[in-house]
């Protein structure tokens, strides 16, 4: 008679195990595609970022003195955040 608990025991144990799994496997897909998200936003927001300093840079002269700004600063800026974006993606 110990014996048929102890089987239910462990069935139960069996199927509690695998529905953690699955509920862990969801929870994980779901912050994976949340942070695929984010990724993808930081890659267009730096890429805008630096298609603005590219055309600000091609319109100012390079005698201007706002010029190493537009230049340096949006480029820095841009490039940090696509390459934070690719992280998130590719992570």
């Amino acid at each position: 008679m110990e014996s048929k608990p102890k089987l239910n025991q462990m069935q139960n144990t069996e199927n509690q195990t695998m529905a953690n799994e699955l509920d862990l496997n969801e929870s994980i897909s779901e912050s994976r595609k949340q942070r695929t998200a984010k990724g993808f936003k930081m890659i267009g927001i730096g890429a805008i970022i630096l298609l603005g300093g590219c055309v600000m840079s091609m319109i100012m002269s390079s005698t201007n003195p706002l010029y190493n700004y537009f230049l340096y600063i949006p480029t820095s800026i841009g490039a940090s955040m696509v390459i934070y974006g690719m992280y998130c993606v590719l992570e």
